[in-house]
C-alpha cells in the first residue's frame, strides 16, 4: 500500500514522551521507546498545536462540506490522541477505576469451554403473571466479539412469533417492540394469554487462537517471562506507566496486532485502574496517520479525492499501522492511579476464521410480581458453574491497612456553577471488601465528627503550619473524602492531616449450612434456594432503604470445591398479604452448601489522613 511522508517535520518527534517518576533499573538501556526531555516535549506540543491550526485552516477551503467535515473530525481525533501521547508519563491526578478485563476466562479449562459455559448460562426472565415483557441476563460481560440475534420466541402452547429483527434495525414488528433492551408486546396480556417460554437465537462469537497471560511488578524489570511460546520482558515500571518488550515465536499464524496485546493495572487494594493511553507496535504510527492526513487535506483541497475514499484509505491504513514487523515488539501502558502489579494478555488469532456458529434455545424464566405463591416460581436449570470472584475480597481494613488501601484521587471544580460549594476535592477511595454490604458509602466515614473537624491542619509548600480561616466553605469532609477552598487561605496549601473514623465491618458472621442441615424455612430445589420469612427468623435483617437492596438477607451458594456460584440476577421476592414475604435466588451451578452473611459487631478506625494537594495553577 501506500506510505505517505510526512510534510510538517515538526509532528515526527510526537511519537516521543517524557518519563517523570521512572524507577531504576540495572538493565541495558531500553530503546522500545525514545524519551524527551521536558523542553524537548514543550517544544514538541507547541509545534503539533501550529500543525494543527495548518490543518484547520487548509480544511477550511475544501468546497465539499461533507468532505470537509469528515476529515476536520478525523483532524481532531489524531491531534487528541497525539497530543495524549506526548502526556504520556505525565502524573496522573484524577484517580478512576475499570472492571478487570477478562474476570471469568480463568475459571475454565480453555476458551472453548469458556464460550459453552456463556452460551449455556444465557437465560431470558419475564414479570408473571401477566407476562408483558421479557428479557434476556447473559451470565457475564463477554470479552470477545459476539453477535446474538433473537429470532422467534416460542410460547407455552407450541406456537412460534416472530421477534423484530434487530440487525437489520427494525426494533418492531406486528406484535413486539424492543425498548429498553427488553421484547414488549404491543398488546396489552391477560392472564389466561399463553407465555413466553423458550427464545430462539443464533449466535456468532470469534474467539483468539490462545489467551497467555503475564502478571509482574516493578521488581521484575528486566526479567523474562516465558509462556507457551510467547515471552514478556518489563522494560520500565513507573508510578504510573509500564513498559513491555515481546518476544513472539517465529512461526505465530498471524502477527500480533495492537488489540491483540491488552494491558491492565492493579492498584495495591486489588482493584482495576483506567488505563488513560497506549503506544502503538508501529514506531512510524503517529508520523504516517499525520502524513496520510496531510496529504488527504491536499488532495480535498484540490478536488482529487472523494468521501468514499477516505472511508477505504483509513481502514487499509489503520489495519497496516496495527502491527510491527519482527519478532521482538514495544508496548507501553499509562493508567489513571498508582500501579501496583500489572497485567498483559496475548491473543493471538488463528490463521483461519474462528468464528463459531451455534443455534440457541434460550428458557425464560418467571419472575412473580405482587401477591402470588410458589407455583410462579420456574424450576429453573442453569448450566453454570459460574463463579463469584467478589466473595474474594478482604473482610475489612486495619488502620495500617488502610494507609495502604485506601487511595487517593482529586478534582477540581468551577466556583462559577451554582450548585459548586468547593473549588478542590480529594477522594478517599475505600477499596472493595465484604463489609460494603453491610456499611452503606454515606456511613463509612464519620464525616460529622467534631473530632475530626477540629483535627484538620493544613500545611504550605515549606511544611509550616497555615492557620484555618474563619467563615464558611472553607473545609469539610464528605461521604467521599474531603472539600476545601484554597483562595480562603493566607497561601495555597501544599498539604492537609486529619484524623477521620471510618466505621469497619471486620467481624462478619458467616453461618454455613451443608444441604442436609438447612434450618427450617430454607429449601434448596436444584439451583434455586427459597427462604419462607414465615418460618425462617435470621438473627439480623437488612435495613432495604438504607443499603437500597431487595435483600433482607445476604445468602451465598458453594460449590463441591468451596467455591462461590454467582447469583443469577436479584432476589424474587413473592409478597404475601398480611404474613412474611418469600425470598428465592437462583444460581449458576448446583450449590452443595450455603453461607448466610450477618454485620456482626463493627467499630470504628481512626485514619491517620496525610495528604498531598494539588499545586496552584500559578506554579505551573
Amino acid at each position: 500500500m501506500k506510505v505517505w511522508s510526512l510534510t510538517f517535520l515538526g509532528v515526527l518527534a510526537v511519537g516521543s514522551t517524557t518519563a517523570f517518576g521512572q524507577l531504576p533499573s540495572q538493565e541495558s538501556p531500553y530503546v522500545g521507546r525514545e524519551i524527551l526531555t521536558e523542553e524537548q516535549r514543550s517544544d514538541a506540543l507547541s509545534q503539533l498545536k501550529n500543525t494543527r491550526d495548518q490543518w484547520q485552516e487548509k480544511i477550511q477551503n475544501i468546497e465539499d462540506s461533507l468532505l470537509s467535515r469528515r476529515l476536520n473530525n478525523d483532524m481532531l481525533i489524531l491531534y487528541r490522541d497525539m497530543h495524549e501521547n506526548l502526556l504520556f508519563d505525565d502524573q496522573a491526578y484524577r484517580l478512576s477505576y475499570i472492571d478487570q478485563r477478562f474476570p471469568q476466562v480463568g475459571d475454565y479449562a480453555n476458551l472453548q469451554a469458556f464460550l459453552d459455559a456463556y452460551l449455556a448460562n444465557i437465560v431470558a426472565w419475564q414479570f408473571v403473571p401477566e407476562a408483558q415483557r421479557f428479557w434476556v441476563t447473559p451470565p457475564f460481560s463477554f470479552p470477545f466479539d459476539i453477535h446474538m440475534r433473537y429470532t422467534d420466541v416460542v410460547m407455552d402452547n407450541g406456537e412460534m412469533k416472530p421477534l423484530p429483527e434487530l440487525a437489520r434495525g427494525l426494533r418492531s414488528n406486528t406484535e413486539f417492540q424492543y425498548y429498553n433492551e427488553e421484547f414488549q408486546f404491543l398488546d396489552e396480556r391477560s392472564l389466561d394469554d399463553p407465555k413466553p417460554a423458550t427464545l430462539l437465537a443464533e449466535s456468532q462469537a470469534t474467539m483468539p487462537e490462545d489467551f497467555i497471560e503475564f502478571e509482574f511488578d516493578a521488581s521484575d524489570v528486566g526479567k523474562t517471562l516465558e509462556h507457551r511460546g510467547y515471552a514478556i520482558t518489563p522494560r520500565r515500571f513507573t508510578e504510573f506507566t509500564y513498559d513491555v518488550e515481546i518476544q513472539v515465536p517465529e512461526n505465530q499464524a498471524l502477527p500480533l496486532r495492537d488489540i491483540d496485546i491488552v494491558g491492565e493495572a492493579i492498584a495495591v487494594g486489588g482493584r482495576h485502574i483506567y488505563m488513560r493511553s497506549e503506544t502503538h507496535l508501529n514506531a512510524d504510527y503517529f508520523s504516517q496517520k499525520a502524513a496520510w492526513l496531510d496529504d488527504t487535506i491536499e488532495r480535498a483541497v484540490q478536488g482529487t479525492v472523494e468521501l468514499t475514499d477516505i472511508t477505504a484509505e483509513i481502514r487499509a491504513l489503520n489495519e497496516c499501522l496495527s502491527v510491527a514487523e519482527g519478532t521482538t515488539l514495544h508496548k507501553a501502558f499509562a493508567f489513571n492511579g498508582s500501579i501496583e502489579k500489572a497485567r498483559v494478555t496475548l491473543l493471538p488469532q488463528a490463521a483461519q476464521d474462528s468464528t463459531t456458529s451455534r443455534s440457541l434455545e434460550i428458557p425464560v424464566y418467571s419472575r412473580p410480581v405482587g401477591d402470588s405463591d410458589m407455583t410462579m416460581l420456574s424450576d429453573a436449570v442453569l448450566e453454570g458453574p459460574v463463579f463469584h470472584h467478589w466473595t474474594q475480597a478482604r473482610t475489612d481494613l486495619s488502620a495500617e491497612e488502610m494507609q495502604q488501601q485506601i487511595l487517593i484521587g482529586y478534582s477540581t471544580f468551577d466556583l462559577e456553577r451554582p450548585d459548586v460549594d468547593y473549588a478542590e476535592s480529594v477522594y478517599l477511595n475505600y477499596p472493595e471488601v465484604q463489609s460494603q454490604l453491610f456499611v452503606s458509602p454515606d456511613e463509612r466515614y464519620d464525616y460529622s465528627s467534631d473530632a475530626a473537624a477540629q483535627s484538620v491542619q493544613f500545611y504550605n509548600d515549606k511544611g509550616g503550619p497555615i492557620e484555618m480561616p474563619d467563615g464558611d466553605n472553607v473545609f469539610a469532609f464528605t461521604e467521599h473524602g474531603l472539600v476545601y477552598n484554597p483562595q480562603y487561605f493566607s497561601v495555597w496549601p501544599a498539604r492537609v492531616t486529619a484524623t477521620l473514623p471510618i466505621l469497619t465491618a471486620p467481624n462478619i458472621i458467616k453461618r454455613h449450612y451443608s444441604l442436609d442441615e438447612l434450618p427450617e424455612g430454607i429449601r434448596l430445589d436444584g439451583n434455586r434456594l427459597t427462604v419462607d420469612y414465615e418460618v425462617f427468623t435470621p438473627e439480623e435483617m437488612l435495613n432495604r432503604e438504607k443499603f437500597r437492596t431487595s435483600n433482607l438477607n445476604y445468602f451465598f451458594a458453594m460449590d463441591s470445591a468451596q467455591r462461590y456460584l454467582k447469583q443469577v440476577g436479584s432476589v424474587i421476592e413473592i409478597s404475601r398479604e398480611d404474613r412474611e414475604p418469600i425470598h428465592a435466588f437462583y444460581f449458576y451451578g448446583r450449590p452443595e452448601s450455603i453461607e448466610l452473611w450477618y454485620r456482626g459487631e463493627t467499630r470504628y478506625v481512626d485514619y491517620a489522613v496525610d495528604v498531598e494537594l494539588r499545586d496552584s495553577p500559578l506554579s505551573e
